[in-house]
């Protein structure tokens, strides 16, 4: 985030640059970019919530200067209009992607007269926060409430309950800015080309402008949604 202005400026001076995620929302960037489809990954979590029968879900925001705590918000809130239920903003709290903020948004919600069923957190530091917040409450997770987390950090499997997790495509993503950038490379970027590699489940922007390529993410079903074993779905 805190770089891009610079990776961009380089860009339009004739570098070949390839942009690894969008983070902070001010800076628009005309340099390809690679990323997930926060959006999209979001819904699904928040749909499969909805599936195991919840309507009272809470959601943990990331920073709101992040693109990619917008992006999933507005995942969450479209899975719930879809289901004809109104966000409720008393169930939207603020962290900062780190656990301690985790724990302490979750005693916010568990501190409602009318606690949640569930908790979609935007990521899974913020999750494991929750899990704290849940056991030093007395709060069994997924019996009393579900959990759902997002980027299944290497610990996410390991924690006990196991976290449910939307899993980011870390490695396909930097396969794809790596075969970019070598395509620039024997090319001359433009600001304007709309160069890319082809794969499956991938979702390029072809309207004129920059390169955009959203990879497809997937949900992790584990053990804090009541899964016995891991359970691979797809948010295509």
């Amino acid at each position: 985030g805190q770089s891009a202005p610079y990776l961009n400026r380089l860009y339009e001076q004739g570098f070949p640059v390839v942009m690894l995620t969008d983070q902070v929302l001010p800076v628009e960037v005309s340099c390809p970019l690679i990323d997930a489809d926060h959006r999209s990954g979001a819904y699904e979590a928040v749909r499969y919530l909805l599936r195991l029968g919840h309507r009272r879900i809470a959601h943990i925001h990331g920073p709101t200067t992040f693109r990619s705590s917008t992006e999933r918000y507005e995942g969450y809130c479209q899975a719930l209009r879809e289901a004809g239920i109104t966000p409720d903003p008393s169930l939207v709290v603020y962290g900062d992607f780190k656990a301690p903020t985790g724990r302490m948004c979750a005693d916010q919600l568990f501190a409602l007269p009318e606690r949640p069923t569930a908790i979609f957190s935007s990521n899974d530091e913020m999750a494991y926060g929750v899990l704290v917040a849940a056991e030093r409450r007395g709060l069994r997770i997924p019996g009393d409430i579900a959990l759902v987390g997002f980027d299944d950090l290497p610990m996410s499997a390991h924690f006990i309950p196991s976290l449910t997790t939307v899993r980011q495509p870390f490695y396909e993503m930097g396969e794809h800015a790596t075969r970019l950038l070598l395509s620039t490379l024997e090319t001359p970027p433009v600001p304007s080309r709309r160069v890319g590699p082809s794969a499956p489940r991938e979702n390029v922007e072809v309207a004129e402008g920059p390169v955009r390529v959203r990879l497809a993410t997937s949900l992790l079903v584990r053990e804090s949604c009541g899964a016995s074993s891991d359970t691979a779905v797809g948010t295509d």
